[in-house]
């Protein structure tokens, strides 16, 4: 763990676009992300960083005092922004995508896993933020609305926090 945060560092330090660098530095949670992806072509910018959290043998309360066991359940927390020029625009988009992975629990039927899928994805709805920004080519992106972005942002990687400790999961 210790290895990989070192080589994302130096990735991350040697990255030429300030951009993805402010980022980072006021989003403190990304600080221990993953760079997984960088596409930098002409007038297009990619950067997607993630982080994987496994939890095993989790217990997971359900209400009504139904705990549920899963061998596995693993939270996917996906940060990408990406800016593009189309001419006369250009395109900024903040992506925050939360997915919650799970085995089917051995003692669940078919048709209670299944509502636990979907009660799952409008979880991870709630818990994800997407933000596409466009400017005239010659604007300046404002700081007002690049802080307005990272507060939202902030605020969303906060409300991930308090899902996992409400349910004793590691998700950050």
């Amino acid at each position: 763990m210790k290895l990989t945060k070192i080589i994302n560092e130096i990735l991350l330090e040697h990255l030429n676009d300030n951009d993805i660098q402010l980022i980072i530095k006021r989003i403190p949670f990304l600080k221990n992300f993953k760079l997984v992806q960088r596409k930098t072509e002409g007038d297009f910018k990619n950067y997607i960083l993630q982080n994987i959290s496994l939890n095993n043998n989790h217990k997971l309360n359900m209400g009504d005092d139904i705990i549920v066991e899963f061998s596995q359940y693993t939270v996917v927390i996906e940060f990408v922004y990406y800016k593009k020029i189309i001419d006369p625009y250009v395109f900024h988009n903040f992506i925050l995508r939360t997915e919650i992975y799970f085995n089917k629990p051995k003692h669940m039927d078919d048709l209670t896993f299944r509502i636990l899928i979907l009660a799952n994805k409008q979880q991870q709805t709630h818990l994800s933020y997407n933000k596409e920004i466009k400017i005239e080519k010659n604007e300046p992106f404002s700081n007002d609305t690049l802080n307005i972005i990272i507060n939202e942002i902030n605020r969303k990687f906060f409300e991930i926090e308090s899902f996992g400790e409400k349910n004793h999961l590691k998700v950050i």
